[in-house]
C-alpha cells in the first residue's frame, strides 16, 4: 500500500507542491503543510530535485510562514536531505 501511495504522489507532485505551497500561507495550515513539504522532499528525493528552486525560495521565505519551531526545523531538514542527495550525486 505504502509504494502505491509513493507513486502516486510522485507521479502528481506539481499539484501537491502547488498546494502545499498555498497551506504554508494559511496559518491554520502552515505547520503541517511544512511538515508534509518535509516528509516529500525525504521520501520522493529523485522527484524532487527539478522542484529545488522552490525549495530554496520557501527556506528564503520561511520566517513569514506561521508556523512553529518544529515545523521549521523540519521543512529545513528535509531539504536538507534533497540538498545532500543532490551534492552526493554530482560528485
Amino acid at each position: 500500500m505504502l509504494y502505491w501511495v509513493y507513486l502516486v504522489l510522485c507521479s502528481c507532485l506539481d499539484p501537491v507542491l502547488q498546494y502545499l505551497l498555498a497551506g504554508l500561507q494559511e496559518a491554520r495550515l502552515a505547520s503541517v503543510a511544512a511538515t508534509a513539504l518535509q516528509a516529500i522532499s525525504t521520501v520522493c528525493k529523485e522527484h524532487m530535485k527539478t522542484h529545488c528552486d522552490g525549495l530554496v525560495h520557501i527556506a528564503q521565505a520561511i520566517d513569514t510562514f506561521s508556523i512553529s519551531n518544529d515545523a521549521a526545523t523540519g521543512l529545513l531538514r528535509g531539504e536538507g536531505v534533497l540538498i545532500n542527495e543532490i551534492m552526493s550525486k554530482s560528485h
